[in-house]
């Protein structure tokens, strides 16, 4: 899905990279921000069980074993506070799914969402304005700054 973004994904990720942000992408398709659901494609996977966030393999299946973790979303000029749901349905095998609730008010189909873990939680961010991505990245990094030297 990540070839129907309505950006570049390799400028973006240039900009990540040049910040040392670890990241990785997700585009919402209409029909998954309508029924507000997306696939963990493989490297939402790997990369939330490389961050010791979440790991989709040890989860079992059904609504019971759904994992809400807090999630900072950041699109047009706000900072919204939400959750975002992992979980694995008892239908079609059990593929792993990930939801940010509130994504639909916030973006539209083909939006490149980058993902990214602070220390206290999961960021998502909308990098179809990268002048507001590189301010938002600056705080990250000067959050991450402060927390460490605590």
């Amino acid at each position: 899905m990540l070839s129907q973004s309505n950006i570049v994904i390799v400028d973006v990720l240039r900009r990540f990279k040049s910040s040392k942000i670890p990241v990785c992408f997700l585009v919402p398709t209409k029909t998954g921000l309508e029924k507000s659901i997306m696939d963990a494609t493989k490297s939402v996977r790997d990369f939330l069980e490389e961050r010791e966030i979440h790991s989709f393999s040890n989860q079992q299946q059904g609504t019971n074993n759904k994992v809400l973790i807090e999630t900072n979303f950041y699109s047009q000029g706000q900072l919204i506070e939400t959750k975002t749901s992992l979980y694995r349905p008892e239908t079609k095998n059990g593929d792993p799914r990930i939801w940010v609730y509130k994504l639909a008010d916030y973006t539209e189909p083909g939006d490149l969402l980058a993902i990214t873990i602070t220390k206290i939680n999961s960021l998502l961010l909308t990098a179809a304005n990268l002048i507001s991505m590189i301010f938002l990245m600056q705080k990250i990094i000067c959050f991450s700054i402060c927390l460490a030297a605590q």
